[in-house]
């Protein structure tokens, strides 16, 4: 066993072809397979990691499974891998007109690039191994990131700011090549499935239980909260925008689970 190079969209076609058999891939790799799994970027759209099982671990889930299974994969679990925010290395941002003019290394999915349009900033797209350099030289002001990832990885030794805004749920897949999936049998099958979603909701509890101010504090940076209301106000218009894209209907029924 190892670490197979590349990028997750890499790792996700080699999975399709049955040259690896397991994968993963967040919003930027799985979107390359069924677009529509882009609506999770929606800032906002999940108002707790409860909502988001009940969410990807119910119809909705199912349906993308579906999808995925069209084009070779068989999902395992969905994952959420942290709640997304900014590390900063120009400025904290409190309100979203804090954004205004900041270059920020962003996922390379259209609608998180065209958030941060709206807020006056602009998203950049970057290899994550060029993020630690690109702050320092300031070729970049920031980064928006699962923070739990980010710490683990050393971004925030670039930066100095902490800046919570908590917009996104990161989604993250868990594949199978389908045809694998298929040679198995059913207690295989079954066996798979209950630990992968074993390890779907213990990936959640290590994301809930990253104490954010305790972590970057203790690294020296200065952590703040931000206007969240502001920010639900000032991109409620991409709901508008992408409504026609992934579906109004789609868009309520996630937003309506667990109510």
């Amino acid at each position: 066993m190892g670490t197979i190079p590349g990028s997750e969209i890499e790792h996700t076609g080699m999975c399709i072809r049955g040259e690896i058999g397991i994968a993963n891939a967040i919003m930027s790799g799985a979107v390359h397979v069924v677009p529509q799994f882009e609506v999770f970027g929606l800032p906002f759209l999940f108002r707790d990691s409860r909502r988001f099982h009940q969410v990807v671990e119910g119809p909705i889930g199912d349906e993308f499974s579906v999808k995925f299974e069209k084009s070779g994969l068989k999902v395992l679990c969905y994952y959420n891998v942290g709640e997304r925010s900014l590390l900063l290395a120009k400025r904290p941002v409190i309100e979203p007109k804090d954004l205004k003019g900041l270059k920020i290394r962003s996922m390379p999915v259209p609608m998180i690039v065209d958030m941060f349009a709206t807020l006056g900033g602009t998203a950049i797209g970057m290899p994550p191994g060029e993020m630690i350099p690109a702050l320092q030289q300031r070729v970049i002001d920031g980064v928006e990131v699962g923070l739990a990832a980010a710490y683990g990885s050393k971004i925030h030794e670039a930066c100095k700011y902490v800046s919570l805004i908590r917009y996104m749920i990161t989604p993250c897949a868990l594949f199978m090549n389908l045809k694998l999936w298929n040679s198995l049998n059913p207690k295989e099958q079954k066996i798979f499935q209950e630990v992968a979603k074993e390890s779907s909701h213990y990936m959640t509890t290590l994301a809930e239980e990253f104490n954010v101010y305790k972590s970057f504090g203790d690294a020296g940076l200065k952590v703040n909260e931000a206007n969240r209301e502001a920010f639900v106000k000032a991109l409620t218009p991409l709901y508008d925008k992408y409504a026609p894209i992934f579906g109004r209907e789609l868009i309520d029924r996630i937003r309506a689970t667990g109510k």
